[in-house]
């Protein structure tokens, strides 16, 4: 069972974010399933790295998205 599963509950109504928060419940529920596995050690750098990058990104894009409608 993942550590967090996407509902319409969790969604904001705009649909490149939405796609972004989706996106990152997955990345953090494959980190979560490795440390389970005893895979932890193995994927824990690229994935942390692929998180830390996604996240960046995904802050960014709401922050200007939220400038541009001030």
């Amino acid at each position: 069972m993942p550590l967090f599963t996407w509902s319409n509950r969790c969604s904001v109504g705009v649909k490149a974010i939405v796609s972004q928060h989706i996106k990152l419940f997955e990345l953090i529920n494959d980190l979560e399933q490795a440390m389970r596995k005893g895979q932890g050690s193995l994927v824990n750098a690229p994935l942390l790295r692929k998180l830390y990058d996604y996240t960046e990104n995904h802050f960014a894009a709401e922050e200007k998205l939220m400038e541009s409608i001030r």
